[in-house]
């Protein structure tokens, strides 16, 4: 069995050992909300079920990429294509962070450490989801152009991540709506750089975002370091 034959197996192994985590982390937190909505009869945060559907799309997107081109020599067009579909979706992951805010709405028909723990679990899912998804896509672009372009990428897909949080939490816009709204979309993007209270959304979440994946794949690939 060659060298690479070996890497591949124990790439699988480990996405599914991803694959099972995030799913025992999904299935717990949708049976907080469904818990809730028996518990107080009332369907306030039903809305996070679909957040983790959308989350679950990039993850899904890089895998699918990740699996097909794992021993191609170059990139392809169909991969640019897949990264294209991966990037649009992306934010969705983490942007489940930003969804803490509705705790604001919680009116103690429910113990309040039950909404913060239910928020916070979603919080994790959604960065854990967006940053497995991005390593996959990193590692591709790293065996094909080197760790300059692979890290490149890395900051650039945070700051756009940071935009497209910003328009989906302030100005409602959705992941699809990039095909049916490009022109208002753009707009709304060069706008927001131009504004100093949007700016400032961005720029923390972006920052918030890099630190925590920067201390993931440190824990994650410390290995690669030995």
């Amino acid at each position: 069995m060659k060298l690479s034959d070996n890497l591949l197996i124990m790439s699988n192994r480990q996405w599914g050992l991803h694959m099972l985590t995030i799913i025992l982390l999904s299935l717990f937190c949708v049976s907080m909300t469904v818990f809730r909505i028996m518990k107080t009869d009332t369907f306030l945060y039903a809305f996070m079920v679909w957040n983790v559907f959308l989350a679950w799309i990039p993850f899904v997107v890089a895998s699918i990429a990740s699996f097909f081109f794992a021993r191609r020599a170059k990139a392809s067009l169909s991969f640019f294509v897949l990264l294209l579909c991966w990037l649009f979706f992306f934010p969705n992951a983490p942007y489940m962070v930003t969804d803490i805010i509705h705790f604001y709405y919680t009116k103690g028909e429910i113990s309040l450490w039950f909404d913060l723990i239910m928020f916070f679990s979603y919080s994790i899912l959604g960065i854990f989801l967006g940053f497995l998804s991005l390593s996959y896509i990193q590692t591709l672009l790293k065996r094909w152009y080197g760790s300059i372009i692979s890290w490149t990428f890395f900051l650039v897909v945070h700051i756009l991540c940071g935009i497209g949080i910003y328009l989906g939490r302030t100005l409602r816009w959705n992941s699809w709506d990039i095909l049916t709204s490009p022109h208002h979309i753009v707009i709304d993007s060069v706008q927001a750089l131009q504004n100093t209270e949007a700016l400032q959304f961005i720029t923390m979440v972006t920052g918030m975002l890099l630190c925590i994946h920067l201390v993931l794949h440190a824990l994650t690939f410390r290995h690669d370091v030995a």
